[in-house]
């Protein structure tokens, strides 16, 4: 078990972010919940061969505190971003075993998870009493080990929780309002030498991570920087994600542009990678056009 690698996470056990990390790693990994994003991050520095970031969700967009993450000057050199993985965000409504909708008194959850949930609760139990706490599992938690009037309580959380906490059980699955609703994660680890014991991509073409700084007083027009990335062979831009400057300098921006190359075939030749050959490329010309920037541009990770 202490060979095994260790995964951080933004915990506790039973958050979605769990979920992420052991639909990524099953049994081959140690999985260390973390307090914060930010923690999440640091556990690199302290021991942890991987960290999963919430990155993006489907309806309430990018995460701030990871993109702003990815400014950090040790990502694209001691840490690289290895994969991503999404799942679908399905909250449940678990109580006691034995407990009936119609005696649920109180509903614990993260606010988040209560708001997608609301209109659920307003039909099915509009007398409840709704009480935010920090996050999903702890709420699963909180009604598993409850004594007296907490019997009573119900939690919105992942189902994955009544494996956690044994006394638990589902009375309604899929209860949020939108059912589209995906969160994607993104896998940082230390140095590309770190193998993964599953395939880093879930989709069928290859995709990296640039990232590079645009002072606001240049002089060439930004759109003439992009055209950098124009190509013929297969090779695209998927996403631009823009963030204030980490070093402090005021409206100069950060962009991490996100890249993917054309999908495997059968006829793919082995070996040949035509995303990486495009990414050199593209780094050769950045570098020229941003040099008198004195911006440096970055490659992220490629998966």
């Amino acid at each position: 078990m202490t060979g095994l690698p260790c995964v951080a996470f933004l915990g506790p056990e039973g958050t979605y972010s769990h979920q992420a990390a052991h639909e990524l790693f099953g049994d081959a990994a140690r999985y260390a919940p973390q307090h914060t994003i930010t923690d999440t991050f640091g556990a690199l520095e302290s021991g942890a061969q991987y960290a999963l970031l919430p990155w993006e969700n489907s309806i309430h967009g990018i995460v701030i505190d990871t993109i702003d993450l990815l400014r950090d000057e040790s990502i694209g050199t001691s840490i690289r971003v290895r994969g991503e993985k999404t799942i679908g965000v399905q909250h449940c409504l678990l109580v006691r075993k034995g407990v009936k909708l119609s005696e649920i008194k109180t509903v614990l959850s993260h606010e988040q998870a209560l708001g997608q949930c609301a209109g659920y609760l307003t039909k099915h139990l509009p007398h409840a009493t709704r009480i935010k706490v920090p996050s999903t599992a702890l709420a699963a938690e909180r009604v598993a080990t409850g004594q007296g009037e907490d019997v009573w309580c119900a939690a919105i959380a992942s189902s994955m929780t009544v494996a956690l906490y044994p006394g638990l059980e589902v009375v309604k699955k899929g209860i949020q309002a939108v059912e589209d609703n995906f969160t994607r994660f993104i896998l940082l680890s230390t140095g590309d030498d770190t193998s993964l014991p599953t395939p880093p991509s879930e989709r069928s073409y290859p995709q990296a991570i640039v990232r590079f700084s645009y002072p606001q007083a240049a002089a060439a027009a930004l759109i003439d920087i992009l055209t950098v990335f124009r190509d013929g062979s297969g090779c695209s831009v998927s996403r631009i994600d823009r963030r204030p400057s980490a070093d402090g300098a005021p409206f100069d921006d950060v962009y991490f542009i996100v890249l993917r190359g054309p999908a495997a075939h059968e006829d793919s030749i082995a070996g040949f990678n035509p995303l990486s050959i495009y990414l050199d490329n593209v780094m050769i010309r950045l570098r020229i056009m941003l040099n008198q920037h004195a911006s440096r541009p970055v490659v992220l990770g490629i998966w």
